[in-house]
């Protein structure tokens, strides 16, 4: 396991933003993955919130929607600062389709 320091640097600074009485809304699609939540609300000092599976699935829908729209409008929607990419670009592919 070669990132477990790595691991243990995120935890500790998001715990030493957040405090013992933070809370910590984890809202995207690892939300779902059940180790990953229970590793963190033993490892986290802050209240891990996750809500209900509707309001993740309604939040990855708008987001995949605003990227989908940032592409088709030849606007960068990956931002190396962001996912640590080499650079900025423009991520996926918009496709014409017309009927037959």
């Amino acid at each position: 396991m070669g990132h477990s320091s790595q691991w243990i640097d995120i935890t500790d600074l998001i715990s030493n933003a957040a405090g013992s009485a933070g809370r910590l809304p984890i809202t995207g699609g690892g939300s779902k993955n059940l180790f990953l939540i229970n590793t963190l609300r033993f490892r986290m000092l802050c209240q891990i919130v996750v809500p209900d599976g509707q309001f993740i699935d309604f939040k990855e829908a708008l987001i995949f929607a605003l990227l989908g729209v940032l592409a088709f409008r030849g606007r960068v929607n990956v931002c190396a600062s962001v996912t640590g990419s080499a650079r900025d670009h423009i991520g996926g592919t918009i496709y014409n389709v017309t009927n037959r």
